[in-house]
């Protein structure tokens, strides 16, 4: 493909009108299908998503990057993407919901058209059309005039009921001037699994696999991938980006963090693994599911968000991991955790069948789960102490979404953060501290507050050479 670098990067944006049209299911397919013609795809997904970016490195070979101008800035979304695009042959930048859906009705900011205009990105819309005659040109027609610094390009069909349905829909489309690139007829069997917390992730092997393979057929059965990369070749050549500054490396003393990657434990943005890097830290992968100790000659441990709820009599049942863990963590081993890594260090968890499991028990008290989503949505965090993160003042973002509620135990907590929710403004405390270790429902990217990467690693040094 070197023809198509003459323009830039050949890159495309997927949106939909909403959620649930296919947009996940047709990202995969293009992936899947244009890596098994040998092409270098470079996945991305917009928003704040930790499943998705799972399924796109399964899809693609590499890892997926989340672009998100909430989270960080958007030079900074620019950059990510030239950096980690650098040696692909075309980029896929998945979106989240509804192709305008942001932090306001009334803007684009946080959405997926913010994303692809900072790309400059030409936008494929996936459009259930399973119900629709000559409306779905109406529908193309006012997506493509709502923004007009928003290039809505292409279209493939989702849903449909087979090739007569496509034929009929395809003059309503040609006449609003846009490519129309293929579609997908209903298929059962590639529907992909949701949990309570999204759709299937990426650990689960034995259904995964054969779902990505189908898919990559599906695409190349009924997506026209020739059109597809042609359309990715008229995005124009952007503004080059110096990423020197994204990833230097740190002058900070070198430490090993014992990183939790299994099948609990794998919410992670790969930004922050990379900064991490970038910063001097060496990740050595454990699981707390399966090892019996943790790695050796550590200086930290680092737990993401996951699933414990459908693991927890697994994680109760590996005592000498939980013991190893509380041991570190009362000997003043700095200890992060977010989300399923906080539920891990509470007292107890109970499951969503009422069963209640010892977990390690660094924090006082335990998380139980809920049939109903308890937090959602974008927040900063405000420190109001001297945290392994960074010192009091600082103010980082993230997000949280969890069905599982907190209970106090007997031992009183000291809070580190006040949480400060973006859509309604109420803050509270959070961000639990017991000598090192700091466990929060809150998930942050470290790229929303330049140096944080760098702080932690010196942190962790300090204590290193105590």
């Amino acid at each position: 493909m070197s023809e198509a670098k003459s323009n830039g990067l050949p890159r495309l944006v997927i949106a939909a009108p909403h959620s649930h049209a296919g947009k996940t299911t047709i990202t995969l397919a293009l992936m899947a299908a244009l890596s098994r013609r040998g092409l270098r795809v470079a996945p991305f997904k917009v928003g704040p998503d930790y499943i998705d970016p799972q399924l796109h490195r399964r899809a693609a070979g590499r890892a997926s990057y989340n672009l998100d101008t909430y989270l960080v800035q958007p030079d900074r979304v620019q950059e990510t993407f030239a950096d980690a695009a650098r040696d692909a042959d075309i980029a896929v930048v998945e979106g989240v919901m509804g192709l305008f859906d942001g932090s306001s009705p009334t803007s684009r900011v946080g959405s997926t058209a913010e994303v692809a205009s900072l790309l400059q990105a030409p936008i494929v819309l996936v459009v259930d059309a399973s119900g629709m005659a000559a409306s779905v040109g109406a529908l193309i027609r006012g997506f493509r005039t709502y923004d007009p610094e928003v290039r809505v390009a292409g279209v493939i069909l989702n849903r449909l009921g087979g090739e007569g349905h496509y034929r009929y829909l395809l003059p309503a489309l040609e006449q609003e001037g846009v490519e129309v690139l293929g579609y997908l007829p209903k298929q059962l069997d590639v529907e992909i699994p949701e949990r309570h917390l999204g759709l299937l992730p990426a650990s689960e092997e034995d259904r995964v696999t054969p779902l990505l393979d189908r898919l990559s057929d599906l695409g190349e059965q009924y997506i026209d991938l020739d059109h597809t990369i042609a359309l990715a070749r008229t995005a124009p050549a952007p503004t080059p980006k110096d990423v020197s500054s994204l990833l230097s490396q740190s002058s900070a003393p070198r430490v090993r963090v014992a990183w939790a990657q299994d099948e609990v434990f794998h919410f992670t943005y790969q930004e922050n693994l990379d900064l991490l890097s970038a910063a001097g830290v060496e990740i050595v992968m454990f699981s707390p599911l399966w090892d019996a100790a943790l790695p050796e000659n550590i200086d930290a441990v680092w737990l993401g968000g996951g699933f414990p709820e459908l693991h927890a009599e697994a994680l109760a049942a590996n005592t000498p991991m939980r013991q190893a863990i509380r041991a570190g963590g009362e000997n003043g081993l700095p200890i992060y955790a977010e989300c399923g890594g906080f539920m891990y260090l509470c007292e107890w968890l109970e499951d969503q069948h009422g069963q209640r499991y010892p977990q390690v028990g660094l924090i006082s008290g335990g998380t139980r789960m809920t049939d109903r989503l308890q937090q959602f949505g974008y927040a900063e965090a405000t420190f109001l102490h001297d945290t392994l993160l960074g010192p009091a003042g600082t103010t980082v973002r993230g997000h949280r979404f969890h069905y599982s509620v907190y209970e106090p135990g007997g031992a009183p907590l000291d809070c580190a953060y006040q949480i400060t929710r973006k859509r309604t403004g109420e803050s509270h405390l959070e961000g639990f501290r017991h000598r090192h270790v700091l466990a929060t429902y809150f998930h942050v990217h470290l790229g929303s507050q330049p140096g944080m990467a760098s702080y932690f690693a010196a942190f962790c040094g300090r204590r290193k050479c105590q």
